[in-house]
Order: structure tokens, then sequence, then C-alpha cells
């Protein structure tokens, strides 16, 4: 075999390998750029205000839990001391439990408009699921776990904020009201209240720190971040990553969707002819 041969069965093999890559790269680029609408504006809203109240009350809460710490010390004399501090954190827990409200509210009219289903929350499936992830993080599967509408970390999330804003709020409550609240109550339920709204807002800042951050801004397939808390859609790649299943669902509908239309497209036209062949 001669050396031009050889070289050509050698770039061969490599060319098809350059083709495949090149078009799988123009096949992700195609995908980030098809969207789908996950979250309308209602939603976007609510964890707006969710997540703005809940960051605000983390910087302000610390410094008033550990005052003893010198940044906490500078950060309070910077905002004009405690006091200053104690209104702007109140303020913030005021917005937090507003957006507690706006969700229970947009919940009861969804569900007089007809929306009875919950993918929100945890079913059978879920195990099997949980498990298949743990899989394929850790090595052991190549397979992604075909997730719906929302994986069980978005589902631990919203729990884990629905449970959190409940105690903060009526905690909050106790500790800014404690002459009213004794009137009904013993005295011991402010100290409760105190501890809990101090281990729950760092239970909650860990969780939300350590994981949710990790998985919607610092995670490789979506760094910087996730793009869908302000626009509400989501790239056909992402969903392709994060919710096959649910992709799956909507190219059916779209599919049959646009069979229909084809359909109804295709007795206009029969319609029409018929009454111009009547004429």
């Amino acid at each position: 075999m001669s050396d031009t041969q050889a070289q050509l069965r050698t770039e061969v093999p490599e060319q098809h390998a350059l083709a495949s890559s090149a078009d799988q790269a123009r096949s992700i680029a195609s995908d980030r750029l098809r969207v789908y609408q996950r979250f309308n504006i209602h939603q976007r809203i609510q964890h707006f205000l969710l997540a703005f109240s809940f960051l605000g009350l983390m910087i302000t809460g610390m410094p008033l839990r550990f005052p003893e710490i010198t940044i906490a010390r500078i950060f309070i004399a910077m905002l004009g001391g405690v006091g200053s501090v104690g209104i702007i954190h109140r303020v913030l827990g005021l917005i937090m439990a507003i957006a507690g409200a706006y969700h229970v509210i947009y919940l009861i009219v969804m569900y007089f408009k007809g929306y009875r289903g919950a993918p929100i929350l945890f079913g059978r499936g879920d195990g099997k699921l949980f498990l298949d992830d743990l899989k394929y993080f850790f090595g052991f599967s190549k397979t992604l776990p075909r997730f719906g509408r929302y994986n069980w970390r978005e589902k631990f999330d919203y729990f884990g904020a629905v449970f959190g804003v409940a105690v903060m709020v009526v905690t909050g409550l106790v500790i800014w009201f404690p002459q009213i609240i004794t009137i009904i109550f013993p005295g011991w339920i402010i100290t409760a209240s105190v501890l809990v709204h101090e281990y729950e807002a760092l239970l909650a800042g860990l969780a939300i720190f350590l994981s949710h951050f990790y998985w919607v801004h610092l995670n490789r397939d979506v760094y910087p971040m996730s793009m869908v808390w302000l626009s509400g859609e989501m790239s056909e790649h992402e969903m392709r990553l994060r919710h096959p299943a649910e992709l799956e669902q909507i190219k059916i509908r779209q599919a049959q969707e646009q069979e229909t239309e084809q359909q109804e497209s295709v007795q206009e036209k029969q319609t029409a002819r018929k009454v111009e062949e009547d004429q």
C-alpha cells in the first residue's frame, strides 16, 4: 500500500468524525434557538418576589443573628443601626408573605378555571426516576432520566419553599408582635419561635445556595444561569436534557394539532369546491 493510500484511509474517518461533530453542533445550536413556554407571567412574578425577599432577608437577618462578627457590625452600622436593619427585615418579610398569598390565590383561581392536574406533586414514578438520576450523576448509567414537567429536585425545592415560607411568616409574626401573642399563648412560644425562625433560615439558606443555585445557575448545561425565571421560556436543548418526557408530550400534541389543522383545511377546501360546483 502506498503512503498516499494509507493517508487517505486515515483522513476519511477523521473527516467523517469532523462532519459528525459539526452536524451535532449545528443540531444543538438549532435546539437552543427553539424555545417552549414553561412559566407564565404570574409564576415569574411570584418567583421574583420570593427570590428578592429571600435574599434580602438573608442579607439583613444574618447580621442580626450574628452581631458579634465584625463584618456584621459594619453592615449594621452602614444601614443606620439595628433599628433600621430590623425595619428593612420586616418589610422584606411582608413581601415574602405577599408572595405566598399571591401563590395561594393563583392556585385557587387556576383550580376554578379547570386546571386539576398537579405535576408538582410527588408520584409513584418519582422513586425510580430519583434512582435513575443518581446512577446517571455518579456515572453508573449513560442514559438521562426521563423527567416530565418537574424533576425530583424541583419538587423538593417547591415543597421546601412552601414549608419555609409558612414557617418563616408565622414565626416572624410571633417575634414581631410578642405582646399580642402572649395574650393568647404562653410565653415560651416566643422563645420557640425565635429558635425555629433562626434554624429554618439557616436550613433554607444552605438549601438555596448549595443546591438550587448550582442546578439553575452554575450547572454546566445552563451556566451562567437558566433564563427561564426571567423569560418563562426554555430552549429545546435544555428541555431535552432536563424534561425529555414533557418535550415528547409537547411534540406529540403539536403533531396532533398540526394534523387537525390540515384536516380542517382540507375540509374547508372541499366545502368551498362544493359551493363553487353548486353555483
